[in-house]
């Protein structure tokens, strides 16, 4: 399933983690994350704004972004991240009415994109 995280400079990012650090005090303090979509939340508002859409082309096949590394010190907040549960609760029009890019629950669907030499 998806994560959703917050950075606490407001960036916002969909997607799968690729990789998490180990639970030591010497480990990395980055993670990666392959993106199904990324945006910003509004300064007013703090409602999410999608820049990016990446979910087609993972479902196609086409190409597999790159992963965005970001430091566990940044986020703000993370949790699950449910397509579904995000349309019901965003209380406004459909983002497609509105002509914008939305989070696609296609990619949500697909199966899980396997990180580099995984075998």
């Amino acid at each position: 399933m998806p994560v959703l995280l917050s950075l606490k400079d407001r960036k916002v990012y969909t997607g799968w983690l690729e990789w998490i650090p180990p639970l030591r005090a010497d480990a990395s303090p980055y993670l990666r994350l392959i993106p199904v979509g990324s945006g910003y939340r509004d300064a007013q508002t703090l409602r999410g704004v999608v820049t990016e859409n990446c979910s087609k082309d993972i479902v196609s096949g086409s190409a597999l972004p790159a992963a965005e590394v970001v430091c566990t010190g940044d986020i703000a907040n993370a949790s699950l991240f449910d397509p579904d549960v995000f349309d019901r609760f965003s209380g406004e029009p459909a983002e497609a009415e509105r002509g914008e890019p939305k989070w696609d629950d296609t990619a949500a669907q697909a199966p899980r994109p396997r990180a580099a030499g995984a075998e």
